[in-house]
């Protein structure tokens, strides 16, 4: 089984340690323009792999280089990249699934124009917006047929991490329609943990076709490291905490508390093998498919267009987050 990881730096990096502890047959093709980055990775590597000869790891200056087949693509660039590297991987391969990190594309019209290619090949493309499938315990307590409001709250990084949470929400109203309802930015943004990208503050409300809510705040003195989410119906209340490495889950129904767990938030470095094994043995996977996260980029990519333009932000090569 041979893999492609475009992309190794904070993302890309931990993918390759996941995939570096299997126990059978990979060959694990690697390439970045950061000689920095593809060394820490061999580091990474071989510290994970030991004397494990079933995994292998391959560095390539160029895609080109390789003539093995295929058959796994993980494209872990930043935003302005990622339709140069997908055009690059398809010219060269036949992969049977491609994954891909958010925010997508920084370019509107990038969106509809690969969901167009995408269409025409056959390849399964995937976003790697996981959080949907860690409240998948929630099916046992949460009748989503009924009216219910969801409230993420927190410093949490509203462009880069709003589709996760649109995603949560998607998921939780079993994949029907969702609009925009309204928006609200405060007039000031910083810079993001990557060079050349920015992230906005504000409140985002988006409602389903069946009047679900979502609402998503986002506010400059709330301190990062917490996450608040809140699911509210009816007779039905969670209170779900995320700090660092673990989420405090509460929830109460009819008054009385029926459920209080402390979850682990595992690492994308736990999830990548597990994907792929996926992948492998089921031909799917629990991330959203393209045209689902397509769907969620959407809402909001042009409201966050408008608000850095407003904030004299250039926006001539792409919306500057990632």
């Amino acid at each position: 089984m041979n893999i492609l990881i475009l992309g190794c730096g904070k993302i890309g990096s931990r993918h390759i340690q996941s995939l570096a502890g299997a126990k059978y047959g990979l060959t694990l093709y690697v390439s970045d323009t950061s000689n920095d980055s593809l060394d820490k990775t061999q580091i990474i590597f071989n510290k994970v792999n030991g004397k494990n000869k079933d995994t292998n790891l391959i560095i390539v200056k160029d895609i080109r280089e390789i003539k093995a087949n295929i058959e796994i693509v993980i494209i872990a660039s930043n935003s302005r990249e990622r339709s140069k590297l997908i055009k690059s991987v398809l010219d060269n391969f036949k992969p049977k699934h491609l994954i891909l990190e958010k925010i997508l594309f920084n370019k509107i019209d990038e969106y509809e124009k690969f969901q167009k290619i995408f269409e025409r090949i056959n390849t399964k493309v995937w976003v790697n917006a996981y959080m949907g499938y860690e409240f998948l315990f929630l099916s046992k307590y949460f009748n989503a047929d009924k009216r219910f409001r969801m409230k993420v709250s927190g410093n949490w990084g509203l462009c880069c991490n709003s589709v996760h949470f649109i995603e949560i929400f998607h998921h939780l109203c079993n994949r029907i329609p969702l609009n925009i309802k309204d928006f609200t930015f405060i007039d000031q943004y910083k810079k993001s943990k990557r060079d050349g990208y920015y992230e906005l503050y504000g409140d985002i409300n988006i409602n389903s076709s069946k009047s679900h809510e979502l609402s998503l705040e986002c506010c400059p003195d709330q301190l990062e490291s917490v996450i608040n989410i809140e699911l509210i119906s009816k007779s039905f209340h969670l209170k779900d905490i995320w700090v660092d490495e673990h989420h405090n889950c509460t929830i109460v129904e009819n008054g009385e508390k029926i459920y209080s767990e402390r979850h682990y938030n595992r690492r994308q470095s736990e999830r990548t093998l597990e994907l792929v094994e996926s992948l492998l043995s089921n031909d799917c996977c629990r991330l959203p498919t393209y045209h689902q996260s397509l769907h969620h980029h959407l809402l909001i990519l042009d409201q966050f267009k408008m608000k850095f333009q407003e904030l004299g932000v250039c926006v001539t090569d792409g919306i500057p987050i990632t």
